[in-house]
Parts: structure tokens; sequence; C-alpha cells
């Protein structure tokens, strides 16, 4: 079962959702470094932060200034705890020229790399620092739906340092930007659509925007939520596969893809999907993916 993190450690919440396509990708061209990425991958998918821990460490003691090697280093020590160890560690990082932890590597825990050092320095009581780098995360264009719920974390984390750092005003106006980013996020899945024409009006405006961005994973879940409101079922699940393989954990789209799946009478596929909603559910009762409850309960009761 993927877990989802989030710090009970500290005022911050950890935002570990998913990213896409990042320049780092190149690195995995030798062996050695295609097996490093796929160990960590299968270390991190099982939350085994130790062996995580020293994979890292092998691959830094023969590549001291590997980026990734690094990210991946500082990002252990984050979940270990060690956030003023991991902050040498982000720096290597970044100074190598990374930008993220792809979900090649990370899945469920990829993230922006200035997003996970602003977290490890806010939680390391450095506010003001911490804030910069939450900003220069904010700047990266989202490539995917779920980088929008991490930079909606992202503001909720400024947020809450500034409230520390007693400005009040900028507290607010950060926390109001995380909300409608999850009003944003939301939208992607649940537009507001009045009837059918405006639907297929809708949906036919998209049609550009995705011939120019074949790879946008936002204007795909955009189209399929249009389609799944033609009642277009197979025409939904179409874009929502690629959605899927993009990313695994955006759980709307897979709720979107059950339903349809069920209106297709493709009972069993629907249940996969299902159990994987159900088990990457955060037991603390946190909406961690931003799953409609509603919808998930009528799909559930089919």
């Amino acid at each position: 079962m993927i877990k989802f993190v989030r710090s009970a450690a500290a005022q911050f919440l950890v935002c570990l959702s998913i990213s896409f396509a990042c320049p780092l990708v190149a690195i995995s061209a030798t062996p050695e470094e295609r097996a490093f990425v796929s160990d960590v991958h299968k270390a991190m998918v099982a939350d085994n932060w130790q062996e995580c821990n020293a994979l890292a460490e092998l691959y830094l003691r023969k590549y001291k200034a590997h980026p990734l090697a690094n990210a991946v280093k500082g990002y252990v020590l984050v979940q270990l705890g060690e956030d003023k160890k991991a902050l040498q560690y982000f720096d290597n990082a970044i100074k190598g020229g990374a930008v993220e932890l792809p979900s090649s590597v990370a899945e469920a825990h990829a993230n922006n790399i200035w997003s996970l050092r602003g977290y490890a320095l806010m939680r390391s009581g450095k506010f003001a620092q911490g804030i910069k780098d939450l900003e220069k995360s904010l700047e990266i264009k989202p490539k995917i739906c779920l980088d929008i719920l991490n930079q909606r974390i992202d503001c909720i984390n400024i947020g809450t340092a500034y409230k520390k750092l007693n400005e009040t005003q900028k507290s607010v106006s950060y926390i109001n930007a995380g909300d409608l980013m999850k009003k944003q996020y939301h939208h992607i899945f649940y537009p507001t659509i009045k009837s059918p024409a405006e639907a297929k009006y809708n949906a036919s405006k998209l049609l550009p925007e995705m011939k120019g961005d074949p790879r946008s994973n936002i204007l795909s879940c955009k189209f399929a939520a249009y389609q799944f409101y033609l009642k277009n079922w197979s025409e939904a699940v179409k874009y929502l596969d690629k959605a899927i393989s993009a990313e695994p954990y955006l759980m709307p789209a897979r709720l979107l893809r059950a339903a349809s799946l069920k209106e297709l009478k493709r009972n069993a596929d629907a249940k996969k999907d299902l159990d994987v909603i159900l088990q990457t559910r955060d037991k603390s009762g946190v909406n961690v993916w931003e799953v409609d409850q509603k919808q998930l309960n009528e799909v559930l009761r089919k």
C-alpha cells in the first residue's frame, strides 16, 4: 500500500505527489545509473527509507556530485526527520541542475527540489529562506494535474511560515491562494457545466490545445471530464487511461474512470481503480488526493 506522507512533526505539510517530465531523466543513460534509479524506485514505493539511504550513500561514494543521488539523499533525510542534514544534499542537487525527483524514481514521493528544500529549511527554523525556495517552486508552470496540488501545499507552507513571522496579511494571502488552487484542481475533473451543448462546445475548444500540447495531462483530464458529462463513457476512458498512465496516483481521474467503466459494465476493471483509491486513503481521514467522497460512495454502491 502506498502511503501519502504528511509530517506530523511540524506545522508544515509535505507534498508528496507525482511529478512528470524532468531534465534529470537523461541521467539514467548508463547501466549503473539505470540500476540506481530502478533500485531507488522500488525502495521508495515500499517506503523503505533505510534502503533508500543505503542506496544513495553507496552511489554518492562513487559520484559525490551526482544531482539525483544528492536529491534522493536529501529527501530520505527529510523523511527521517533530519532536515538540517538534508540541506547540503539539496544544495548539491540544485547546483548540479536538479529540478525535481521525477516519478520514474519516486512515484508518489516525487516532488520539486525547491519545494523540498524550502520545507526542510522551514522545519529547521529558517522561515525566510524557506519562503524564498517555495516561491521559486511556485514559479514553475504545472505540467501535470498533481503539480497544482503540490503548489497548493507550497502556498499553505508559505502561509504558515509568514504566520510564524507574525506577518498576518501575507499569511492569509498565501492560504487563500492555496484554496484557489484546490478549486482549480477540482475544476479539472468537475467543471461547471450548464448544458450538454456547453460541454460539447468546451470540449471542442480543447481539441486544438491538445493538438498543440499532446502531453498535457491537465488538458486530457479536462477533455475526459466533458466526455464523462456527455456520457461518452468509452471516450472518457480513453483519455483517462492516458492521464493515469502518466499520473498513477491521480485519484480523481481513477474515480472518473471507475464510474465510466461501471457504465460500460466493466465492473472488474472498475474495481481495480476503486481498490487503488481505497488503499491510498490516509488513515487519519485527511483527503490527501482530493477525491470526491460523494461520487466515490455512489460508484461503490453500484
